[in-house]
């Protein structure tokens, strides 16, 4: 999954149609990541009225059903389907010989080609960096706003994740929609509004900036702020903006090794999911979760005002 599925899709269409298939196939992982908590749910529940069924019986002791084992069954079957289908006669993969990387260049053109290393590394590692800031601040949001739920609004577990799944059906949509918004914004543009819709929900998970937006009826106007949030991030902000990162950065590498650098790209953006909730957890221990939003929403701001700033270079880099 990630680097690899990617490498297969920016391989195998057409260069100005990468942004589109790319957010086909993470619009497929955003759903495993967040609606696939409805499965998750039915499942645990299926398992824990099997385990009641046959926790008597000898014949069933082996495969020590409960709600967890009958989830990772599933999960396992699921992959060895999979796995079948690919190693099918009949499967047919759509990457064509010619499309494979072309041998490294010699003479003349050689020299032109190191002449745009330094370019080309520039390119590399903005595009590193926007994947570690887009994943980063996600991977805190994950954590910090169910917990704001869970303590400020009393929500339980179930309920937040049926909300993170909802937000998640939303963005899949639109995931599945880059084809039409790829016809009204290009993929610079996507980028801004996928991260101005970021930091917008970040905003709105900091209690010291809505306070002047809460009436009497407390309780309805701070669910109702977090719900906002949420969408904004699940639904729209993330899925929009982050895709259009690894579309940008996918035509940046131009005729490169798509594999290589998209590796890299996943292990940068895995890396950032770990680090960044590390750092905010110590943030958030000795000072509170607002000044954590705030320094996040402070590192997009900084990211977005730069992008505008460049625009035109981030457009040149995939002309």
């Amino acid at each position: 999954r990630g680097p690899g599925d990617r490498r297969y899709f920016a391989e195998s269409v057409p260069r100005e149609m990468r942004t589109v298939w790319l957010g086909r196939v993470t619009a497929m992982q955003y759903a495993g990541l967040t609606v696939t908590s409805f499965l998750g749910s039915a499942m645990s529940r299926a398992g824990g009225a099997l385990q009641a069924k046959t926790q008597d019986d000898p014949a069933w002791a082996w495969l020590r059903i409960s709600p967890l084992t009958f989830s990772a069954y599933a999960v396992l079957f699921g992959a060895i389907v999979a796995l079948l289908i690919l190693a099918s006669p009949s499967f047919y993969d759509f990457v064509p010989a010619e499309k494979q990387p072309a041998p490294s260049e010699q003479g003349p053109n050689a020299l032109a080609r190191s002449r745009s290393d330094v370019r080309h590394v520039r390119v590399v590692t903005v595009g590193l960096l926007l994947n570690v800031v887009t994943k980063g601040i996600v991977g805190c949001y994950e954590t910090l706003g169910v917990q704001y739920a869970m303590v400020n609004l009393d929500m339980t577990g179930e309920a937040t994740g049926l909300v993170v799944a909802v937000c998640g059906v939303l963005g899949v949509a639109f995931l599945l929609s880059f084809k039409q918004l790829g016809r009204l914004f290009d993929d610079v543009e996507l980028v801004l509004y996928g991260i101005a819709v970021m930091i917008l929900s970040l905003v709105l998970m900091n209690r010291r900036w809505t306070k002047p937006l809460l009436d009497d009826d407390l309780d309805a106007d701070s669910y109702a702020i977090w719900l906002t949030a949420m969408v904004a991030m699940y639904g729209v902000g993330y899925p929009v903006g982050h895709t259009a990162v690894i579309g940008w950065f996918s035509k940046a590498m131009k005729s490169r090794p798509q594999g290589f650098f998209l590796g890299i790209f996943g292990s940068a953006g895995s890396l950032a999911r770990i680090v960044f909730p590390i750092a905010s957890g110590f943030m958030a221990k000795y000072y509170n979760d607002d000044t954590v939003f705030t320094g996040l929403a402070a590192i997009l701001t900084v990211t977005l005002v730069i992008l505008v700033v460049f625009r035109q270079a981030f457009r040149d880099a995939i002309a």
